[in-house]
């Protein structure tokens, strides 16, 4: 190996102070003003704003608790060659407390996220499935008139 090369495995290439920090400031502020952008959609069209953080929400714990899941398998098994990998599978589970905090705002949008389930209607006197009996059909057309939704395409479905 000549000194050059063992030079550079000793010593890795590393930021200067000034371009690290500059770039720390743009992540944060990148990050401040997503964060002010998805409140402002929370604002002007929660419903939209709902059903949009609620897919990205289930995309991102996914992908945690599937790391999460390799490293029991991993670990279980006793696997020796996924040392590696395995190191990138914890620190993606890692993320799993940020998401146990990032799944309040799908707790404060339960009523627009779940109106069909947790409306009134829906849950009916007798507790049997039907709301005070009407079919779950009417109940969740009801829950829609509620709330302003519209059904679109499964309006279709209701009885007339």
């Amino acid at each position: 190996m000549n000194p050059t090369a063992a030079n550079l495995a000793l010593d890795p290439v590393r930021l200067e102070k000034t371009r690290a920090d500059r770039l720390l400031n743009l992540g944060g502020a990148l990050a401040s003003g997503g964060i002010a952008l998805s409140a402002l959609a929370g604002v002007v069209a929660p419903q939209r704003f709902a059903h949009a953080y609620l897919v990205a929400f289930t995309f991102t714990t996914t992908l945690c608790l599937g790391g999460l899941f390799f490293v029991i398998i991993q670990h279980l098994t006793r696997a020796g060659w996924s040392v590696t990998v395995r190191r990138q599978m914890e620190w993606l589970a890692s993320f799993l407390p940020v998401c146990a905090l990032l799944f309040l705002p799908v707790v404060l949008f339960r009523e627009r996220l779940y109106h069909a389930w947790m409306s009134p209607e829906a849950a009916g006197a007798s507790g049997s499935g039907t709301a005070g009996g009407r079919s779950s059909l009417e109940a969740v057309a009801a829950a829609r008139e509620r709330t302003g939704t519209s059904g679109s395409a499964r309006e279709s479905v209701l009885p007339g």
